[in-house]
């Protein structure tokens, strides 16, 4: 449940342009960001529910992969901050 608020919350922060985040939203979309690199990369995804991702939608996420390497080393580094505390 508290990742469900975590998205919510995330959702109504980047839709409203909010760009200040705890660090349990922080590590909400450095997961988001790690799940949509290994499904692009075929990576062993059966832990990700994927049965939602049609093709228009692989193709958006293809759109940005770059973005998601350059996020993925932004987070990382964020999260292991607060992991670190």
């Amino acid at each position: 449940m508290r990742n469900i608020n975590c998205c919510n919350s995330v959702q109504n922060k980047l839709i409203q342009k909010i760009p200040h985040f705890t660090s349990n939203e922080i590590r909400v979309i450095y997961s988001a960001v790690l799940a949509a690199k290994l499904y692009l990369g075929g990576i062993d995804t059966d832990f990700i529910d994927t049965s939602h991702i049609d093709s228009e939608w692989r193709k958006e996420l293809q759109k940005n992969f770059f973005v998601y390497n350059r996020l993925e080393s932004l987070l990382e580094k964020e999260v292991e901050k607060y992991q670190n505390r």
